[in-house]
């Protein structure tokens, strides 16, 4: 029953019972309309309050709310969110089907791909599966390559800030962007295109411009998102810039497709030969269909951002520079190639680091297509949101100890305290370190985003020694339920033969 029904029933009451002295009557009366319209404007001014805390400082509020195990619900500007945290749910919500729980309408809703996004259909996951899967089989006879795209990048960025010192100032963002960009043009389309500066240059700024436009347009009215989205992003250059680069090569492929056995083995390959045949405009559709991908792959917190934030725990903790350089160096085999994949002790880095600065702090986003309720009764509304609050479920004291602390080793010494001793992996899924999701719709790039993130790294550990600029400047800023980096953030580098 509603305040005020109670409210209104009472008053009957009390009008009836005192209906001997009016006076008395009316002043509990309009007590009691003072106390209803008191009650309304609290709990009104509160829902905007928390809305306004989303927007700006959502990790925290997230933090406050947070209780290990219990639900709980955020009134955000556009709907209600429930967040869950128990092993229950989050396994509950990790298999919940598509048509109950949709990953692929979250997506749509943020994105709003046919306006940011050139259209493209965000419904053909499984392709983008079978293709992930196929570039994974095919990461041993990239990984020279892509070590020495990532070294030659690595000295373009340290170039373009010349120095009469051995330590050289750079933009961790962008350093970030740029070589993980140039790392991705390879395996993504063709290595003549990941030492194309400007295509470079288009495909950091794309990500960065669906991103802009998708939150711009969350607070736009429909019928003005295509002019918005096109003055946001500028006209949509960037995309136009890797669009026009692109078609024209897709299309010597395809021409060439039947006529040579040395085909190379990018993304660009497997999705000519998967994508379905008889489809109109199939070329352009294929292009757009790699620009999605390359959006999660660029832009998401699963390489770029991840690399930004072990940068700085490198540079915070130097310690473990030493300890990884040691592992990188006894894993070098008698051929001269790095085991990339028996390096343990930077996978136990890579987690911990992604535990404590994790980019995004809620995750498992899905939209309740109808009501929906768990089995123990919690329930979602239609068109409302359930996720995960990682943020602070990976910094609870009863799961992490000393949660707070930066313990490179902590997954290694979980992996001792195990029974069954198997080498923790920066890709493993878990309910309490949900960063991939979980269950069918874990993120099928885990081990891509991986991959990369261990190339590059082990490129700088290797070469190169790093140092905070100014230990105490402000490396992040909050914008919903996102962490960002804060692109003025600066490290210095220098050449570890140039510190003999």
């Amino acid at each position: 029953m509603s305040n005020a029904t109670l409210i209104a029933r009472f008053s009957e009451q009390t009008i009836s019972s005192d209906s001997g002295n009016p006076t008395v009557s009316r002043t509990i009366l309009f007590t009691l309309l003072g106390t209803l319209f008191t009650s309304i404007t609290f709990n009104w001014v509160s829902q905007w309050l928390e809305r306004g805390r989303w927007l700006f400082n959502g990790p925290q509020l997230l933090a406050e709310k947070y209780k290990n195990g219990i639900p709980f619900t955020i009134k955000t500007p556009e709907r209600m969110y429930t967040l869950v945290s128990s092993p229950e749910h989050i396994k509950e919500l990790g298999i919940a089907s598509e048509s109950k729980l949709s990953l692929l309408a979250t997506a749509e809703e943020v994105f709003q791909p046919h306006h940011t996004m050139n259209g493209v259909e965000l419904n053909r996951l499984g392709l983008q599966h079978r293709i992930l899967r196929s570039l994974t089989s095919n990461f041993p006879r990239m990984q020279d390559t892509l070590g020495s795209l990532a070294r030659e990048s690595l000295t373009n960025e340290l170039n373009k800030f010349p120095s009469n010192s051995c330590w050289k100032s750079v933009s961790i963002w962008d350093l970030a962007q740029n070589v993980i960009a140039t790392t991705n043009t390879y395996t993504f389309y063709s290595e003549d295109l990941s030492r194309d500066s400007e295509f470079i240059k288009a495909a950091v700024q794309y990500p960065q411009d669906v991103f802009i436009a998708s939150e711009v347009l969350r607070c736009t009215p429909s019928f003005l998102a295509p002019l918005v989205a096109w003055i946001v992003t500028g006209g949509h250059k960037a995309s136009k810039h890797l669009i026009d680069g692109l078609i024209p090569m897709v299309k010597e492929r395809i021409e060439t497709f039947s006529k040579t056995s040395q085909r190379p083995r990018d993304y660009i390959e497997h999705i000519i030969h998967l994508y379905p045949e008889g489809i109109a405009n199939r070329v352009p559709n294929m292009v757009r269909q790699t620009l999605a991908l390359w959006f999660a792959g660029v832009h998401q917190p699963a390489i770029s951002q991840t690399l930004f934030h072990a940068l700085v725990d490198l540079c915070k903790y130097p310690e473990y520079q030493k300890a990884l350089y040691e592992e990188i160096q006894s894993n070098i085999n008698d051929y001269g190639s790095l085991q990339i994949n028996k390096l343990p002790l930077l996978d136990s880095f890579l987690k911990e680091s992604a535990r404590l600065t994790t980019s995004e702090t809620i995750s498992l986003r899905r939209k309740a297509m109808n009501d929906y309720a768990f089995q123990d009764g919690t329930k979602v509304a239609k068109d409302d949101w359930v996720c995960v609050p990682q943020r602070a479920l990976m910094r609870d004291p009863t799961i992490y100890p000393n949660p707070e602390s930066f313990n490179g080793y902590r997954f290694l010494e979980q992996q001792l305290e195990s029974s069954t001793k198997r080498a923790a992996k920066f890709t493993d899924l878990d309910p309490a370190y949900p960063i991939w999701g979980l269950g069918k719709q874990a993120c099928p790039g885990r081990f891509y985003a991986a991959f990369i993130l261990k190339i590059v790294l082990t490129e700088i550990i290797t070469n190169y020694d790093v140092r905070l600029r100014n230990p105490n400047e402000r490396r992040t800023f909050s914008w919903r339920s996102s962490m960002l980096p804060w692109p003025t953030s600066r490290i210095e580098m220098r050449m570890k033969e140039e510190a003999n």
